[in-house]
């Protein structure tokens, strides 16, 4: 995945790489979107599917959503904060990005996720991209609808994937991300 710097939803400065050595879920929303088997069904999918994750006794904790917002003009900080309490989601696990729209269009464009501005609104396709620990693409789901129990699955396996680079570094330190949600908002 490329390095691209984001803003996610408390206000702090993340880069993809902060992410290395998690199973990752990538979606791309807007929070505005009207249509409830859209945008708001892709944060259901998160919604479920991190509190099963979170309910494995024993599983993995090297897992991270990343929910990107292609609204870089509308969807602040705050605004995705707000969305993202709406569906409980746990910043250890759930992160909502926004950054400039080159940085996001390019990695929806690698991501072969299409949108565009349309009335008010965005006309866009689905993606679901789950990328193992190692950093690799394991699937994609190309549709929408309820795939929170088939993300899960996904995860699993992807949290499962060894990054031998990072075994002995994960066991001794927290992650950058840990770090970061422990920090608190960038002042």
């Amino acid at each position: 995945m490329l390095d691209y710097k984001f803003t996610n939803e408390l206000g702090q400065r993340v880069s993809l790489s902060d992410f290395q050595g998690q199973a990752l879920a990538v979606t791309f929303f807007f929070t505005r979107c009207p249509i409830p088997d859209y945008c708001p069904r892709l944060a259901k999918n998160f919604q479920e599917a991190s509190a099963r994750l979170s309910r494995i006794t024993g599983g993995p904790t090297n897992w991270h959503f990343l929910s990107v917002s292609f609204d870089t003009e509308f969807d602040s900080p705050r605004v995705l904060k707000a969305y993202g309490e709406m569906y409980h989601y746990d910043p250890a696990h759930w992160s909502f990005l926004t950054g400039s729209a080159e940085s996001v269009g390019e990695l929806a464009r690698l991501s072969d996720v299409k949108f565009e501005r349309e009335a008010g609104s965005f006309n866009h396709n689905f993606r679901t991209l789950i990328i193992d620990a190692a950093g690799h693409l394991q699937m994609v789901f190309p549709t929408g609808g309820d795939l929170s129990s088939a993300m899960v699955d996904e995860i699993l396996k992807a949290a499962a994937v060894a990054n031998p680079s990072l075994e002995h570094a994960s066991r001794s330190a927290p992650s950058p991300q840990q770090r970061a949600v422990a920090k608190g908002p960038a002042r």
